[in-house]
């Protein structure tokens, strides 16, 4: 029994009418199960994105030199803990790569936001902006030292 029996023509291997109907039926029957599956799938693939960013290489070296600066353990307290989301972008372009990101930081004695933007050259991903902004508290604070020119 080859294709030659399912539906005749070849033209009809591709495009059943019958099954489209019953497929379609299906979906009007079981509505709920489709909207909530298609919901699910949405939320996952966020949550995905989200996390990804997260484990990303700027996303580290930001947290990584934000829990070493003096400042933040003074102010937020020891241990920092970095929250669940980092929200942002790493941006693939022609000249090389840029992230932007900004995650929420917890301590025991507040929490803040801090803001990433950073570049990678020659392999190596550098940080052009770190800066912490504390809640109950104007203005942000500066991570990094004060440095020459950054080529770009």
């Amino acid at each position: 029994m080859g294709l030659e029996s399912y539906a005749g023509s070849p033209a009809n291997w591709f495009w059943d009418p019958v099954c489209c109907r019953n497929t379609l039926a299906w979906a009007r029957r079981h509505w709920a199960i489709s909207l909530h599956l298609l919901l699910a799938i949405t939320v996952a693939g966020i949550a995905f994105s989200f996390l990804t960013i997260r484990q990303s290489a700027p996303s580290q070296l930001a947290f990584t030199e934000a829990c070493s600066h003096p400042a933040v353990s003074a102010i937020l307290g020891t241990p920092v803990r970095q929250g669940l989301f980092v929200t942002g972008m790493v941006d693939h372009v022609s000249s090389g790569q840029y992230a932007d990101l900004r995650m929420n930081l917890y301590g025991p004695n507040g929490q803040g936001a801090l803001y990433a933007n950073a570049v990678k050259m020659h392999g190596v991903w550098q940080l052009t902006d770190l800066d912490l902004t504390v809640e109950g508290r104007a203005g942000r604070l500066n991570l990094l030292p004060i440095q020459s020119t950054i080529p770009r």
